[in-house]
């Protein structure tokens, strides 16, 4: 049978093989088996390279969440890793299970205050101030609700307000009867406080106005003026007999 390409026929090319081969010393031998060898094992590593960086680039997924999202579930399929994005609910509501944003429960808290305040008191009676005449809210003994916007109180046109209290910001003021006579507790709401449980109150007896007292979340925080009473001024004298006890 004749080859092709060089016109032998295959004994004629075995023949050829095997006389060249005889020819060869063993250590021709060696290394042409040796390079035989380095260049299958360098082709099967680069075969390997490629196959990892192919299965490696199949693992790859898309970036998921950002802003407004978050990551409600994780999952494996065949190594990769796969993440479902959430939009974050922008206002709560009845059994739901969806993440909230604290911007969302802000405002759901300041709209539930507001809400709670019309349907006891209505909408209330704007208080205006100019420099020759003060919004006093010492003058508040009128049971019902009053607004007053940020820029009087800006002005420096509201008086006794709480010291602590934020002066950027309006605010509402709930008088209250105490169900005694001539004793009046006030509320006051101030709008955007860091703090959306924040609120002022007081109250109004035969001694006049007390002091506000703040009450943050569950935290009462009483008048800075309190914070200097010495314990000692606090003790109590017992009775000197049990008929000054009756």
């Amino acid at each position: 049978m004749a080859n092709l390409n060089t016109g032998l026929t295959s004994e004629q090319v075995l023949e050829a093989f095997y006389r060249a081969l005889h020819d060869m010393t063993d250590s021709e031998i060696q290394e042409a088996i040796s390079t035989q060898i380095e260049d299958a094992m360098a082709a099967a590593a680069t075969a390997a390279a490629a196959a990892v960086e192919t299965a490696i680039s199949a693992l790859d997924v898309s970036s998921k969440g950002g802003s407004g999202k978050y990551i409600s579930a994780i999952e494996e399929a065949d190594g990769k890793i796969n993440a479902t994005a959430t939009n974050i609910a922008t206002a709560p509501s009845s059994g739901g299970t969806a993440a909230i944003s604290s911007g969302a429960v802000y405002t759901a808290i300041e709209n539930a205050v507001s809400s709670a305040i019309s349907a006891a008191f209505g909408a209330g009676t704007t208080k205006t101030a100019t420099e020759d005449n003060h919004f006093n809210l010492d003058d508040l003994k009128t049971i019902g609700r009053y607004n007053y916007g940020a820029s009087i109180v800006q002005n420096g046109y509201v008086d006794n307000l709480p010291s602590d209290a934020p002066t950027s910001s309006g605010g509402t003021i709930i008088v209250e009867n105490n169900q005694l006579s001539s004793r009046y507790i006030q509320t006051l709401y101030i709008q955007n406080v860091s703090n959306a449980g924040t609120f002022w109150k007081r109250n109004y007896g035969s001694s006049g106005w007390s002091a506000w007292y703040r009450f943050d979340g569950t935290q009462v925080v009483p008048p800075a003026s309190l914070n200097s009473i010495n314990p000692a001024q606090l003790q109590v004298t017992p009775p000197d007999s049990d008929d000054e006890m009756r």
